[in-house]
Formats: structure tokens, C-alpha cells, sequence
């Protein structure tokens, strides 16, 4: 036991000494390593073996870290944490706008093929929805499809809300002639003609000539592109 904290009083006493040693000047620690102590003399220690040992260099590095605070790293700090919503949020923005741009650059001809082709997969979309929708109520199917029929829900309130704020968003003029075309696409729907006297009418709500609310298609939206299509189906 005395003979174990003598050489733990030693090893303490060595990590001091280099401590003294890295605090001093370079021109001091070297006039202070060249010149050796009573015990390396006892011991018949010549000049440049004064080098700490491995063991030594352990145990410095295990007294430096005990002296670390809580909230004190040892080497660099870790980088702050990555907002991964916020990147979410930026990409499907700048998505949104990248779609609005193309679509005003293309010819009406290009946009009414381009309307019809979405209207037809929002409707193929819907019906497979009110499938899952309808065996979801008879609960009728694996867990999986409730909660997908959950997500369906959720999102078609959603998109009630926000069809809602742009009607309210409005100017009279803007809400006759939607109104207008919404009688004339359910008409041509059921009937399978269309009135020669109206104006033909693009029923995809993704006409980004039709100026909305400013949070109609913002960053809170869920990022389906299928989400704009005809809402009157």
C-alpha cells in the first residue's frame, strides 16, 4: 500500500514538473531539461533522456481531462444540430416555384394537354382513395390501410381549408367566373357537351394564372403534386 502511493505521489509530482515545463519559455524548459535532477543523477541518467515516457504522457492527458468542465470539450465543439425540416421546407419551395415558372412559359395548347392529362390522374388518384376510404370504414384490412386512410383524411381537409382561403381570396369578377367554369366542367362530366356560348374552362386548380392567397401553395404543404389538381371531383 506505502509502496503504491509513493509511486502515485511520484507520478504526480513528474506530471507537475511538465506542466511547469510547457507553461515556461522555449530557451527556459531547454536550459532546465539540459541540466538533470538529483534522482537522474543517482541514477546515472545522462542528458537527453529526459523525455516523458508513454506512461507519463498518459497520465498527463488523463489529469488534463479531469480538469475539463461539464460543458468544456477537449478538442473542437460539435457543429450545431441540422434543421432538416427547414431544408424540407426550402427544397419543396423552391420546387413549387420552379412548376409555377414552367407552366407560365407554356403555350395554351400545352397547357390545356397538360391540365387534362393531371385532371385524369387526380381522378384515377380519388378513386383509389375512396376505396381505401370505404374498407376503412367496414374496417376492413390490415392496420397499414387504416392509417393510410387516416393520411387521406387529413390531407383532404387540408386541401378543403386551402381551397377554401383562395375562393375567400377572390374579387367578385374572379369568383363568377369560377363558379362559372366549375358549372360547365360538372355539366360536360355528366352530360358530355359543352355550350358553345361559354368560355372553355381549365378545371385544374393548377392554373397559376389565377392569382390565390399568398399561402395557397406555401412550404406547409404536404409536397403531392397530385394535391392541385381539380378539387371539384
Amino acid at each position: 500500500m506505502r509502496r503504491s502511493q509513493r509511486t502515485k505521489t511520484a507520478v504526480v509530482a513528474q506530471e507537475e514538473k511538465l506542466l511547469e515545463q510547457a507553461s515556461l519559455p522555449r530557451s527556459s524548459r531547454i536550459s532546465q531539461d539540459q541540466a538533470p535532477t538529483s534522482s537522474e543523477k543517482s541514477k546515472g541518467v545522462g542528458l537527453g533522456n529526459n523525455k516523458p515516457t508513454k506512461k507519463e504522457k498518459i497520465a498527463a492527458a488523463r489529469q488534463r481531462y479531469s480538469r475539463l468542465t461539464e460543458h468544456e470539450p477537449e478538442h473542437n465543439p460539435l457543429p450545431l444540430p441540422y434543421d432538416l425540416e427547414a431544408e424540407e421546407r426550402k427544397t419543396k419551395k423552391n420546387r413549387l416555384e420552379a412548376q409555377r415558372n414552367k407552366y407560365h412559359a407554356m403555350t395554351p395548347e400545352q397547357r390545356r394537354e397538360y391540365n387534362s392529362k393531371r385532371t385524369e390522374l387526380g381522378r384515377k388518384r380519388r378513386r383509389e382513395e375512396d376505396q381505401i376510404l370505404a374498407r376503412a370504414e367496414r374496417a376492413i384490412g390490415p392496420p397499414e390501410l387504416l392509417a393510410k386512410a387516416e393520411l387521406i383524411r387529413a390531407k383532404r381537409k387540408k386541401n378543403a381549408e386551402r381551397a377554401k382561403r383562395r375562393y375567400d381570396s377572390m374579387t367578385q369578377a374572379e369568383k363568377r367566373k369560377h363558379n362559372t367554369g366549375r358549372s360547365v366542367a360538372r355539366r360536360v362530366r355528366t352530360v358530355g357537351s359543352r355550350d358553345s356560348y361559354l368560355e372553355p374552362y381549365d378545371e385544374s386548380s393548377n392554373d397559376w394564372s389565377m392569382q390565390g392567397p399568398l399561402d395557397s401553395h406555401n412550404e406547409d404543404d404536404d409536397g403531392n403534386d397530385d394535391d392541385y389538381l381539380s378539387e371539384d371531383e
